[in-house]
């Protein structure tokens, strides 16, 4: 609020009378009113012209003043008693003012860090070094991982911690086709024109046939087709492909004669006529002896094929066989 002058408080009806009594405006008016020339004592012009002048000033702090606390201070003015400037313009209350380089066109002129500080594209670290996956980065240089780039582990606490391998998936995400049969992982499968399961491979008598000079007769199947009749001795053969993936692991031939059937076991290569033999020794295994292979370290099923032989002296009979892999 604007400060009180005397009059003001003397016609003010809110102040208690005991403070306008303790003014006596009326009786300063009345002694010192220049206009009544019978009351002007000595010394009263002097005391007029000073009271004027305190009035003066009032009305000059009032007209600048919006708001006075009750304690008599000014809160809120509408000029600064002193100019400030603000980037370089003068600035005293009284309007508002524009600065070069910030609202209007122009330039600060800057004497700070301002003046040769760079975008922080073009920083060359950071203030702060922060750590990314265990290890301290400034951007001064490039920094390793361990487990990522280098050898090491990363010490994770989300779903990394908990995985687990592919290999101890239960399914595939995409099943496959292996042998003509859908393979998703979930269960073993049999591929088809594969007699067998998946680590072992039957045969029947059908899968021999003559081979040799000597082996010029048929074998001939008898009445209960469980079985083929060697009719002249010489060597019979089974030619059989794996699936791929597996390893001959061990062979059995069954037969009638253990003592004069014998059995040899060799992997020959589809693409030449190299052939080596994996079983029995050089002079075979008799049948009916389930015989564990060796000697095929580098077999693969899709370089590689197996010819079973029997040899016979004549009027044997061959039952089947059984290839067992891993």
């Amino acid at each position: 609020m604007p400060i009180r002058k005397s009059n003001d408080i003397a016609n003010d009806p809110s102040i208690d009378s005991k403070i306008k009594s303790s003014v006596k405006i009326d009786e300063i008016l009345e002694r010192y009113n220049v206009d009544k020339t019978d009351n002007i004592l000595p010394g009263d012009e002097a005391f007029a012209y000073l009271s004027e002048k305190v009035d003066e000033c009032i009305d000059t702090i009032n007209d600048n003043a919006t708001a006075v606390s009750s304690g008599g201070t000014v809160e809120k003015a509408k000029a600064l008693n002193t100019t400030r400037r603000i980037g370089g313009v003068d600035f005293d209350g009284t309007s508002n003012i524009d600065l070069p380089g910030v609202n209007t066109t122009g330039n600060q002129n800057t004497s700070g860090r301002a003046a040769s500080a760079t975008l922080a594209a073009e920083a060359t670290a950071l203030e702060n070094p922060r750590t990314i996956g265990g290890v301290s980065f400034d951007g001064t240089a490039n920094i390793n991982l361990p487990g990522v780039n280098t050898t090491g582990n990363q010490n994770t606490t989300g779903n990394a911690s908990t995985a687990t391998l592919a290999a101890d998936a239960t399914t595939l995400r995409t099943a496959r086709t292996i042998g003509g049969v859908s393979f998703d992982g979930s269960a073993s499968i049999v591929p088809r024109q594969h007699k067998g399961s998946t680590n072992a491979y039957y045969l029947t008598p059908g899968d021999f046939y003559p081979h040799g000079a000597r082996a010029t007769g048929d074998l001939n199947p008898d009445a209960t087709p469980s079985q083929v009749v060697a009719t002249q001795a010489g060597s019979y053969t089974a030619f059989i492909t794996l699936p791929l993936g597996l390893v001959p692991y061990s062979v059995v031939v069954y037969g009638s004669d253990p003592v004069r059937n014998v059995v040899k076991v060799y992997m020959s290569k589809f693409e030449n006529t190299t052939i080596t033999q994996i079983g029995g020794g050089s002079s075979g295994f008799a049948v009916n002896t389930d015989t564990t292979l060796s000697g095929y370290d580098d077999w693969s099923s899709d370089a590689y094929y197996l010819a079973i032989s029997v040899s016979t002296d004549g009027a044997d009979a061959i039952y089947g066989g059984k290839i067992t892999m891993r």
